[in-house]
């Protein structure tokens, strides 16, 4: 907990140092990395297929 915490607190530096925006985007990608590791692993657990989040995730940001 305490490298999650280090790590989005450096990236929230970050994106204020080098005047990056919007910072919803990284928020919202630490959001649906959180909620979708749950389901991801008991899919992996019950039927060993671990299948990729990219078109998920690429949908997701593309309707924000």
């Amino acid at each position: 907990m305490a490298m999650l915490a280090a790590t989005v607190a450096m990236g929230i530096a970050s994106y204020h140092i080098f005047d990056l925006q919007p910072l919803y985007g990284f928020l919202l990608a630490i959001a649906l990395a959180a909620v979708l590791t749950l389901p991801v692993g008991l899919v992996e657990a019950v039927s060993n297929f671990q299948y990729g989040l990219g078109v998920i995730t690429e949908l997701i940001a593309g309707y924000t």
